[in-house]
């Protein structure tokens, strides 16, 4: 199932691209909870091979570009922990 495309979030994200504010690691985030998310940060540190990952995720949501989206069990750690997904 094709994964649903939202405007608002592809928008803010080619505008703060344009303005330079996205560095290289929160695109990297970013664009990997835009196609694969929702995702906990262990998951995504997981799932990315790359254990700064979850770093990212506050300063997205500073940004507005990425939200928490619910609690559940981690499929890493296996304990309650916040998904986060793209606004």
């Amino acid at each position: 199932m094709a994964k649903r495309v939202r405007f608002t979030s592809v928008k803010a994200f080619k505008e703060e691209m344009e303005n330079g504010n996205i560095p290289k690691a929160r695109k990297r985030v970013f664009e990997y909870l835009f196609y694969n998310g929702p995702k906990t940060g262990a998951e995504l540190d997981y799932e990315m091979r790359y254990p700064s990952a979850h770093k990212r995720l506050s300063e997205l949501r500073d940004m507005t570009l990425i939200q928490e989206a619910g609690k559940r069990s981690c499929s890493v750690t296996g304990k309650d922990a916040v998904e986060w997904d793209v606004c």
